[in-house]
């Protein structure tokens, strides 16, 4: 059986085309491939002054073109380069990707992403041209209309980085503008989900956003009551998010401190560089404290504060910590 189609408009106003393959991904043996994380790909950017981002197509295998075949007015159709929404694709395209570009220093690739970054405009050209014979030496193709070439800044993974600075994609800090209160613990998840991807940038987030999180919790109804504490929760998050947050990216190879703080309701930790003899902000942790943790000793609250820390930045060689 061929699977159902549905159209879907682009940003630049061309279609694309959505399969539904669950029938297939029922069939098909998956094979996973480690997924780097924001931090892990940050870390490599250190000092990178030029950017340029690609998007990269994956042909398919012969022997596999069949198995994505689709019917249109114009007859029997098939994929001749991966589409998303393969079981496999997602770990497909990164294991080929690590495979293909591991070795080049200067790049780091995310699924279908690939971003060349680079410390003088001389020494980017030549990365760039190292990095397109790779990617032809292994039979892939490059995508000019979303290819960007030579930026100081450029959007990725939804963060703007660029000159040693992070901060998040306007677009969608305008959307977190816009959005509305939630009705509903579905909606209240979805709102969360979106908040949590760049609750980096806020201070102490788990505490500021508990009157959501209580919402969300399973046990409560699906039909929310929003309380003033809920307001307050969603305006100051809002405004932290939409007024310039602007972090500095680490550099693994300087020494890095961190302050950590025990509160009420939560611990929290703050991942501090030296630049240009001011402390910046990196990255902002924290976590609500369990019913049975408010009752512990401040000494081991402040702890477990640290902990938060180090499973972030255990890798980091140098840290120097600070208690609230």
């Amino acid at each position: 059986m061929l699977p159902p189609i549905t159209v879907v408009m682009k940003k630049d106003g061309a279609i694309r085309l959505c399969l539904d393959f669950r029938k297939l991904n029922k069939i098909t043996i998956c094979d996973a491939e480690p997924i780097p994380t924001l931090d892990e790909l940050l870390g490599k950017m250190k000092g990178a002054k030029f950017f340029t981002k690609g998007y990269w197509q994956i042909p398919m295998h012969e022997d596999s073109k069949a198995y994505t075949d689709f019917q249109t007015t114009q007859g029997l159709m098939e994929f001749n380069y991966m589409p998303f929404g393969l079981s496999t694709a997602a770990c497909t395209f990164q294991r080929a990707m690590l495979d293909t570009l591991g070795k080049l220093p200067f790049v780091v690739s995310y699924f279908d992403d690939v971003l060349i970054f680079s410390k003088s405009w001389e020494e980017h050209l030549e990365h760039i041209e190292k990095t397109l014979s790779a990617l032809r030496e292994a039979g892939f193709t490059v995508k000019p209309s979303k290819t960007i070439v030579g930026c100081e800044h450029i959007n990725f993974l939804r963060h703007i980085v660029g000159k040693g600075q992070l901060k998040p994609d306007e677009n969608k800090t305008e959307k977190i503008i816009n959005l509305k209160v939630p009705t509903t613990k579905k909606e209240v998840r979805s709102v969360l989900g979106l908040l949590n991807y760049y609750r980096r940038f806020v201070h102490n987030f788990s505490a500021i956003a508990q009157p959501l999180t209580e919402l969300s919790k399973k046990s409560n109804p699906n039909k929310i009551v929003w309380t003033p504490e809920c307001q307050e929760s969603w305006d100051v998050i809002k405004k932290c998010l939409t007024s310039e947050p602007i972090l500095k990216v680490p550099d693994p190879s300087k020494p890095f401190v961190v302050q950590t703080d025990a509160l009420n309701k939560a611990i929290t930790g703050t991942l501090l560089q030296q630049h240009e003899r001011t402390l910046h902000p990196c990255f902002y942790a924290s976590r609500i404290l369990k019913d049975r943790e408010r009752n512990y000793a401040i000494i081991d609250t402040v702890f477990d504060s640290k902990k938060i820390m180090w499973v972030h930045f255990l890798p980091l060689r140098s840290l120097k910590v600070i208690s609230g």
